[in-house]
């Protein structure tokens, strides 16, 4: 039978609760129903929530333009009632978006967190493409020489993790070697500065490029090499970095001005960014996951290396459940904030555990200075010098102190939260 302009709807909460029925026009749209009944809530600012509250109609959200007619015109075809029964969902935004109200972010926080993640997985490169291209050998070679040339001329990691994103893009895409990588190296580099150039201060990236290259390159063909990649990566650079993801994910370690509460904190940040370093050597493990649940896996490792403080000082009985239920707490916490970036990736938690696993055994390797990653020795020489703790914000560190956290703990620790007795 043909709709009638008038309709009755029924509001149901997920449950099935029936919540009430209100009489709308075959004509109305979800948006404006929307507003209504956030106007009959009594809301104060109906604006800020409009966009977190969510009509479902059978299998389906109603998009805000969609019209009411359109769902009784399908419940017609399967009985002879004109009502609709529509499931109201109001969704909070995330743990990790709440954590940025301070900077007025909270209501577009998650859908920026989510287009960034888009981003970053769109334009990853893949690990046999890039393999193709350049021997993996040669590669490490050229990311010791990126990290530490920047590294000793005080270039923001931020800038390291893009160029070294950036010139694997290109490698990838093009599949077969370029003849000159220091070029093409430099041009990266040069591209993230562009980017980034307030954090770069007086020198600016000019400046930095003559420190880098050593009058062995001529300004204008760096900029040609840089002409080179934007045009075959479409322009698009400056996409977000695993780091990017971490530097978000950290923010629940961090105390409202920034800084790093206690030492556990600040080693557990430390910690996560040496092992996204030591990921950078080996394409198979940095662009085997998506950027986000990358950084996840370095933050979870490092929480189950570092654990929970002054265990030593509770009763022995009670060590074992306390380290258990910690553990699991701060598991579960992380899972909640990587939502935040992929709510919609299948098997989230068994891609987390194949990364921590997958990070276990490279730093496994790389304390026992043997296997492929040996070349990496650097990695624990650079973080004996006083700097690093000063990225650390707050928290005063011997390197030490990061140096001796064991692997062999945190498997130990990652085993029981994954796969309880």
């Amino acid at each position: 039978m043909p709709c009638t302009v008038q309709l009755r709807v029924e509001l149901r909460a997920i449950s099935g609760k029936l919540l009430g029925c209100v009489q709308v026009s075959a004509e109305e749209k979800a948006g404006t129903l929307k507003q209504r009944l956030l106007h009959s809530l009594g809301s104060v600012e109906p604006r800020q929530i409009t966009g977190r509250l969510g009509l479902v109609h059978g299998l389906h959200t109603l998009p805000d333009n969609s019209r009411l007619g359109d769902c009784s015109a399908n419940t017609c075809e399967e009985s002879d009632s004109s009502d609709i029964s529509l499931t109201l969902v109001c969704a909070s935004p995330s743990d990790l978006a709440c954590r940025l109200k301070s900077l007025g972010m909270v209501d577009i926080a998650d859908s920026v967190f989510q287009k960034e993640h888009e981003l970053s997985v769109r334009t990853q490169p893949q690990a046999a493409a890039l393999a193709a291209a350049l021997p993996n050998a040669k590669r490490v070679q050229l990311v010791a020489w990126l990290v530490q040339s920047c590294k000793a001329v005080h270039v923001n990691c931020s800038i390291i993790y893009g160029a070294v994103l950036t010139l694997d893009r290109y490698l990838a895409v093009g599949q077969s070697e370029p003849d000159d990588l220091f070029e093409l190296a430099l041009a990266a580099v040069c591209s993230e500065m562009k980017l980034q150039d307030g954090e770069l201060g007086k020198p600016g990236w000019r400046r930095i490029l003559l420190l880098l290259n050593r009058g062995r390159k001529l300004l204008p063909d760096i900029l040609k090499a840089e002409t080179k990649i934007l045009t075959r990566l479409n322009f698009e650079v400056g996409v977000p970095t695993s780091l990017s993801f971490l530097e978000g994910l950290a923010v629940r370690l961090t105390k409202p001005d920034g800084s790093f509460g206690d030492k556990q904190a600040a080693l557990r940040a430390g910690l996560a960014r040496l092992l996204l370093e030591m990921a950078l050597y080996d394409p198979n493990l940095q662009y085997g996951y998506p950027p986000a649940i990358l950084a996840a896996g370095a933050l979870g490792v490092s929480q189950f290396a570092v654990g929970p403080a002054d265990m030593e000082n509770r009763p022995e009985e009670s060590h074992r459940f306390d380290e258990f239920a910690w553990l699991e707490s701060e598991h579960d916490a992380l899972l909640d904030d990587l939502s935040s970036y992929c709510p919609w990736t299948p098997e989230r938690d068994t891609t987390l555990r194949r990364c921590q696993q997958q990070l276990l055994d490279t730093w496994q390797e790389l304390n026992c200075c043997s296997g492929p990653h040996s070349c990496f020795y650097h990695l624990t020489a650079q973080y004996h010098a006083h700097r690093w703790a000063a990225e650390l914000r707050g928290v005063e560190l011997m390197a030490c102190e990061l140096l001796d956290l064991c692997p062999n703990m945190a498997s130990r620790r990652f085993s029981t939260v994954h796969f309880p007795a």
